[in-house]
């Protein structure tokens, strides 16, 4: 046509190039997603036999609510507020309320890992809770441009999963502690959240680039009870213990247990601070009060 004009209802030759550009270059993503999927799943049977250390090894997955965030509707996705740069910080009580919702993460720390963090997905599920007593009202994943599998339509629920995989493959995140996913619940009575396995594969795992790591250890989120933070665990202090004139360095509550007498946190058994038992034959006792 004349001056180079499209057809009408025809896109011009640019407009064209550039949508068919946009679609194949999200098709290609798309397809890495999909391999990143199913290498999710496939390392989830090859882990067991592995010898080496990958990146994520020791990794810890843990709950983290925030009270401070006020719950909309208006806003589309949550992803990125956890606000946590600290594993052992992770709150993992909330409160009983039917009435404000509570929007809170679920978190990775790879802060015993060997490193260097390269985080492009992750797959961990819940364990058994009442269904009755919480209503997700909204959820989603935290990391940016990810392909989401669920282990069914059941998810999020009791014993469900979900499997989550970076789009671009090109860099992870490289943060020590990073956002995985996000949930908006009104509770309605007490109860604990277990984070688990995912269901499909058995398996809670942190993906990189190159390989998937098992998750270490797994939080518990709890509503009007106790959660578990197993970043948030301090070592019991120790120190001296007298038990029948030795002294040995123990936890308080291991001597305790074994029927001795504490002497304090960090206190030394050299030299030997406990006293001799005192005999205590009937002999003894009887010259004692004539």
């Amino acid at each position: 046509m004349p001056g180079g004009a499209a057809l009408p209802g025809r896109k011009s030759d640019p407009e064209e190039a550039q949508e068919m550009e946009t679609r194949c270059g999200f098709q290609a993503r798309a397809a890495r997603a999909a391999v990143l999927a199913c290498t999710i799943l496939l390392m989830g049977f090859l882990a067991p036999g592995r010898t080496w250390a990958g990146p994520h090894e020791n990794g810890v997955f843990v709950p983290h609510l925030d009270a401070s965030i006020e719950y909309t509707t208006t806003v589309a996705t949550y992803a990125g507020q956890a606000d946590l740069d600290e594993c052992a910080k992770a709150v993992v009580q909330g409160n009983v309320n039917a009435e404000k919702a509570q929007v809170w993460f679920v978190v990775a720390s790879f802060a015993d890992s060997p490193g260097p963090v390269d985080l492009t997905g992750a797959e961990f599920g819940f364990g058994s809770f009442d269904s009755g007593s919480i209503t997700f009202i909204a959820w989603g994943p935290s990391l940016p441009e990810v392909l989401e599998i669920p282990s069914s339509s059941g998810w999020p629920g009791p014993s469900e999963g979900v499997a989550t995989a970076m789009v671009d493959m090109e860099s992870g995140e490289t943060d020590e502690v990073v956002e995985i996913y996000w949930f908006a619940t009104y509770v309605y009575s007490a109860l604990t959240i277990p984070l688990s396995v995912n269901p499909a594969t058995a398996k809670a795992t942190a993906l990189s680039r190159r390989e998937t790591d098992p998750i270490e250890s797994l939080g518990a989120l709890g509503f009007g009870q106790e959660g578990y933070n197993p970043c948030g665990i301090p070592p019991q202090p120790e120190g001296g213990c007298c038990l029948w004139g030795i002294c040995a360095v123990l936890t308080r509550e291991d001597c305790e247990a074994e029927g001795g007498r504490y002497l304090g946190d960090f206190t030394a058994c050299f030299p030997n601070p406990c006293p001799e038992p005192i005999e205590t034959s009937w002999g003894i006792l009887k010259k004692m009060y004539e």
